[in-house]
C-alpha cells in the first residue's frame, strides 16, 4: 500500500503547478497541515494550519494572494447561518451580542427580536448575519485574501488552543494561521510604510482596514500524503478527505 500511495502521490506532482521557486510562493499541504512560505526557493516561514473538516473539506487549487484585512468583518456564510445560527435563534432571538453582531433582512439591518425565527421553514435567501470586529472574531484579527469561486482565504482565530492537536481538520473549508501577525509581516516586508509594530497596531484597531500587495503572491493548496524531507526520510500523511482511496481506485 505504501509503494501505491508513493506512486500516486508521484503522479499528483505532474498534476499540479509546478512551483518555480523564482520569486515568493506559499505551499499549504492539506494533509500536513503545514503552510510554508519561500523566497527564491528558500523555505522562510513555516506554521501550523487548522483546515476543513471532512464534512467541509478545503479545496485543493491555485490562486494569488491579493490583500490583507485588519480588524476584518465576517459576513457569516448562508450555509453556517442556516446550519447553526438560525437554530439558536429559534431557541433565543436575544443570543447574539448586539455589539458584536448584525443582522440585516433584505439588506436592511433589523433588531433580531423582532424577527419571527419561529417559521419552521425560515427564506434564509433573506437574511445575512456580520460580525464585527472584536478579539473573539470568528476571523481572528486579520485575514488574507486570495480572490476565488470556493470563498477560501487565510485567517486568524481565537481558538488557538486547535494548533495543539495532530488532527486539525476542524474549520468550515478556510484556513486559520498560526502565526498570522508573522505572516502578515512577511508579506508587508518589502514596504517601509509597515513595521511590526503598526501591523499589532491594525489588527487591535477594532476597525477594518484593507491593504493591497504591491505585488501578487500565489498560493498552492496540495494534497500531498507522501513528502521527503531535507535530511531524505520518506513521510507519510492520514488521507483526512479519501482522496487517496478514490484517485488510486481510479489509476487501477
Amino acid at each position: 500500500m505504501k509503494i501505491a500511495r508513493i506512486i500516486l502521490n508521484l503522479e499528483r506532482l505532474r498534476w499540479y503547478p509546478r512551483v518555480k521557486g523564482e520569486g515568493n510562493e506559499i505551499v499549504i499541504n492539506v494533509p500536513e497541515f503545514i503552510l510554508r512560505a519561500y523566497h527564491n526557493g528558500k523555505e522562510q516561514m513555516k506554521m501550523k494550519v487548522v483546515l476543513g473538516s471532512g464534512y467541509t473539506p478545503t479545496p485543493v487549487f491555485h490562486d494569488t494572494l491579493k490583500y490583507i484585512v485588519f480588524s476584518p468583518q465576517w459576513i457569516v456564510p448562508k450555509s453556517i447561518f442556516q446550519a447553526e445560527f438560525i437554530p439558536k435563534l429559534q431557541d433565543d432571538p436575544a443570543h447574539f451580542d448586539p455589539e458584536k453582531f448584525r443582522f440585516f433582512e433584505d439588506g436592511n439591518e433589523v433588531d433580531p427580536e423582532e424577527v419571527d425565527w419561529e417559521d419552521k421553514k425560515p427564506d434564509t435567501s433573506r437574511y445575512n448575519a456580520v460580525e464585527n470586529p472584536w478579539d473573539g472574531n470568528a476571523l481572528g484579527k486579520v485575514k488574507f485574501i486570495m480572490p476565488n469561486d470556493f470563498s477560501v482565504y487565510l485567517h486568524d482565530t481565537p481558538a488557538g488552543q486547535h494548533f495543539a492537536q495532530s488532527d486539525r481538520a476542524l474549520s468550515h473549508g478556510c484556513i486559520r494561521l498560526e502565526k498570522p501577525a508573522d505572516f502578515a509581516a512577511w508579506l508587508l516586508d518589502d514596504r517601509k510604510d509597515w513595521n511590526e509594530e503598526k501591523i499589532l497596531k491594525a489588527m487591535n484597531a477594532g476597525k477594518s482596514q484593507q491593504v493591497n500587495l504591491d505585488k501578487p503572491y500565489p498560493v498552492y493548496i496540495v494534497y500531498h500524503t507522501v513528502t521527503v524531507d531535507d535530511d531524505g526520510r520518506v513521510l507519510f500523511f492520514p488521507d483526512i478527505y479519501g482522496h487517496d482511496k478514490r484517485q488510486l481506485a481510479a489509476l487501477r
